[in-house]
């Protein structure tokens, strides 16, 4: 979108520039809220061995769209009074919430850019605590302890003692790599914090704008999407994959006792040969 005023040498307000604004908006905030429930699943799930059902996430994921657009809505609805007043306007390279709007720029955007950023690190750091062993399972009575061993494997040990046995497998050190989970919040500071420290110096110094800059930590931050996206590949997928057990297969016929096969009904005959 920033296309048509790269070629028109300016941006202005109108509706093009108020759509770009509002989408803006919506999915800076959006990625902020997403990057923390993706935080937060990630922790129950290896923490407390408590992942939401389908029917729940839905809902969580459908809260997330309902704030989001109500934000954006009552926000352009509130403060656009066209031609004297525009909720969206240039920022003056390319259109975001205009200059009077600080209050709703740090409230509704940047200040879920940091709950992000310091909830992931107080998520996630545990997890990396928890890969090394620094911290160790404790007894069910003792919540703030994680419920699992990430050590342990699959076996005969694990049957009764209230782990489950596919969760057990996942989390085992062959298949976690809890450690790597930490580059998540490291990533978003990376991605937000020149964001962050450049805006805020163009929102408080209009007259000395760094365009230079203002134009690399925009672009960096755009890409946090393709980041997001491999992190999430490589680190939440490796973590939760193959939690589904396989399929139980039968024994072949052949290797069953003399008692099984009575018992499965299979008569105790020779082999049968084929007619001719």
């Amino acid at each position: 979108m920033s296309l048509k005023w790269v070629i028109e040498a300016q941006a202005e307000t109108g509706p093009f520039c108020t759509a770009q604004g509002l989408l803006q908006q919506f999915g800076e905030t959006g990625v902020a809220l997403v990057t923390l429930t993706i935080a937060v699943q990630t922790f129950l799930g290896v923490w407390r061995l408590s992942n939401p059902s389908r029917q729940l996430s839905a809902y969580i994921v459908g809260v997330e769209a309902i704030f989001l657009v109500l934000i954006v809505a009552i926000g352009f609805g509130v403060h656009t009074r066209p031609p004297i007043e525009f909720y969206a306007a240039p920022s003056p390279y390319w259109c975001w919430l205009g200059d009077g709007f600080l209050r709703e720029k740090i409230g509704l955007e940047y200040l879920w850019f940091w709950i992000t950023a310091f909830g992931s690190f107080l998520l996630y750091i545990p997890l990396f605590l928890l890969h090394f062993q620094l911290v160790k399972p404790g007894v069910p009575s003792r919540w703030y302890l994680p419920k699992v061993d990430i050590s342990s494997h699959v076996d005969g040990d694990n049957v009764g003692n209230g782990i489950p046995s596919t969760t057990a497998a996942v989390l085992s050190k062959k298949n976690a790599k809890l450690w790597s989970a930490i580059l998540y919040p490291i990533l978003y500071f990376i991605l937000v914090l020149p964001l962050s420290v450049v805006r805020f110096i163009n929102f408080h110094r209009p007259s000395h704008r760094r365009p230079i800059e203002t134009f690399i930590v925009a672009n960096i931050f755009t890409l946090s999407g393709v980041f997001n996206a491999l992190l999430y590949r490589l680190t939440r997928a490796s973590i939760f994959m193959d939690s589904e057990p396989p399929p139980p297969t039968a024994p072949p016929v052949a290797a069953l006792d003399a008692a099984s096969r009575t018992e499965l009904g299979v008569a105790n005959r020779g082999p049968v040969l084929s007619s001719p």
